[in-house]
């Protein structure tokens, strides 16, 4: 009778874990097909600085953040996705957090701009003529930075990863991880997407802090585009010892949060197991034998030759 129990409990976790990965994996096809539509149907404010730019910020709404916002209505509400169950951290802890995540995908794009060397190319790349002026520092800084980072996160580490955390935090980070990283441009972007992704995740699990995410994820797009204006106005070659002192320091930096922070007992990548009654097969065949998922991978991996 115990032995029927656990069976019956066993394949109902794999029917809900089933149902989230295909919700999830929904949710990458939706944003996929929405950012092309208003790619086609703004090609033409495309061509301008703003133009350009204010269409970003509208992909991220209308692309990234509304489906997310309808899936938390559909399920738990919107808290449930962005209220961690969990010991939040001290108010240091969180500190040296928002310095690890930065210093780290910093760290991670050293390490990405290697591997790029090795993937398939695909040409995605849009030239836009900028000035170095407050103005078009401060657009480009809220429309690739702030924009992104607030609906992206709300997504990825929100909706997604609260969604698959009941079967373990190492699952949702990955997870998460692999969808974030799926939906950026070309193979290159996808490895660092996927790594950055990690690391958000794993802050998030230890953080117990939605907002930290964010943060992180925000200071990282705002050194991107405060990169590109200090090319401008150094330029390139004065800007090629400033990305490397820059990568330097972030660095060490790196390193001596990531121990001031074990010294603290802070464990970033810790998983404990997940309760439940699903081994680590059942997640893997649940994730790679949903038809949605596989989907929304070959989705992904054809646009970005599109």
């Amino acid at each position: 009778m115990e032995r029927k129990r656990r069976l019956v409990n066993r394949s109902e976790q794999k029917r809900r874990m089933r149902l989230a990965v295909d919700l999830c994996s929904l949710y990458g096809i939706t944003i996929l097909f929405l950012h092309i539509v208003i790619t086609l149907c703004t090609a033409n404010a495309q061509d301008s600085f703003p133009g350009y730019y204010i269409v970003s910020m509208v992909n991220s709404v209308i692309a990234t953040l509304m489906p997310a916002l309808l899936l938390c209505y559909m399920g738990n509400g919107f808290s449930y996705y962005v209220t961690s169950r969990f010991k939040k951290t001290r108010p240091l802890d969180s500190f040296l957090l928002v310095v690890f995540g930065f210093t780290g995908c910093l760290t991670i794009n050293m390490i990405s701009s290697f591997i790029d060397d090795f993937l398939p190319k695909t040409d995605h790349t849009i030239y836009i003529t900028i000035d170095n002026s407050f103005g078009s520092f401060l657009l480009v800084l809220v429309s690739t930075a702030l924009f992104p980072a607030v609906c992206e996160e709300i997504g990825y580490r929100g909706y997604i990863y609260s969604s698959m955390s009941g079967y373990g935090h190492l699952t949702a980070v990955l997870f998460s991880s692999a969808i974030f990283g799926l939906m950026h441009s070309d193979f290159g972007a996808v490895i660092f997407a996927f790594l950055c992704g990690v690391l958000f995740g794993c802050i998030r699990k230890t953080s117990g802090i939605f907002m930290i995410t964010v943060v992180v994820h925000f200071l990282n797009n705002a050194f991107s585009s405060f990169s590109s204006f200090i090319r401008l106005s150094i330029g390139s070659e004065a800007f090629s010892l400033f990305f490397s002192i820059s990568n330097n320091i972030a660095y060490i930096l790196m390193i001596v949060t990531f121990l001031i922070l074990r010294h603290r007992k802070v464990r970033i990548f810790r998983f404990s197991k997940a309760p439940g009654p699903l081994t680590k097969k059942d997640k893997l065949t649940t994730v790679f034998f949903s038809p949605v998922f596989l989907l929304f991978v070959f989705v992904a991996v054809l646009f970005k030759f599109l």
